[in-house]
């Protein structure tokens, strides 16, 4: 009979590879950026600019003397706001491998547009019973939809005279193609 060994596990964040450009590389504009202190800062630039090198500086890079993290700032009050999720996401470990014993934070540092405006819009709004909102993904819209359709036809079985929606839309709230439609409109 073959005993089972026991697996030791150990967890490591995966390295990040440093692609950070060194002082002497900087630019006066990148310099000006990771100085900055004492209001918030829009850092434009075009792809393959340096905009993520000089925030991730900025930000949390250990070998940097203006690293905010390292001089005491709370990491919960650094926003990097970017483009798409997995730009954030790359941009969120980074800036984590980058100085990950001063690295805890409650929110994520990096977000993207439409994160904080969810973020700032759902601060607002609360439900009855103070609870929050929660975005769903559009796999969960079709199945929510589809699932209601499915009760407003199976009213209209029960009852044909309910004017719930449009005669000629009727026969195809159980269909697929109508619930995507429903929910792209």
């Amino acid at each position: 009979m073959a005993t089972k060994s026991k697996v030791k596990v150990k967890l490591v964040r995966s390295s990040v590879k440093e692609e950070l450009l060194a002082a002497e590389q900087l630019s006066a504009e990148q310099n000006q950026i990771i100085n900055h202190r004492g209001s918030p800062l829009l850092v434009l630039g075009s792809a393959g600019t340096g905009k993520t090198s000089t925030l991730i500086k900025a930000v949390a890079n250990r070998k940097a003397v203006a690293n905010r993290i390292a001089q005491g700032s709370d990491a919960n009050t650094i926003l990097a706001i970017t483009y798409g999720r997995q730009s954030a996401s790359r941009l969120r470990d980074q800036i984590a491998a980058a100085n990950p014993l001063l690295h805890t934070v409650i929110e994520p540092i990096a977000r993207t547009f439409h994160s904080i405006a969810f973020l700032i819009l759902n601060d607002q709004l609360l439900d009855e019973d103070g609870s929050k909102y929660v975005l769903l993904s559009g796999a969960e819209q079709d199945a929510l939809i589809t699932q209601l359709l499915q009760i407003d036809s199976q009213r209209l079985a029960q009852n044909p005279q309910l004017e719930i929606w449009p005669k000629e839309l009727i026969p195809a709230l159980t269909t697929r193609g109508f619930a995507k439609e429903l929910r792209d409109f």
